[in-house]
């Protein structure tokens, strides 16, 4: 197979019809395309969404004080 026949083999067509996001996705999108970068190793690297609002996290301070003494067992 020629290198031409892979590279036609491996285009991916563009879909009919672009599908709509909601809000939330379009804000993945915007950040995605903002933050994407390709570093000189040719690895990708973009920036990890966080949301603004942390009180949506909820309470989280007892289940990770039990994991933080179960590995402390563990690793003992």
């Amino acid at each position: 197979m020629k290198y031409s026949n892979f590279l036609e083999l491996e285009e991916v067509d563009e879909p009919k019809e672009r599908r709509k996001y909601n809000a939330e996705e379009s804000k993945r999108e915007i950040h995605f395309l903002k933050t994407c970068s390709r570093e000189t190793n040719s690895r990708f690297k973009l920036k990890l969404p966080f949301r603004n609002n942390i009180q949506q996290l909820g309470e989280s301070r007892f289940m990770e004080t039990k994991r933080f003494y179960q590995m402390e067992l563990k690793l003992n």
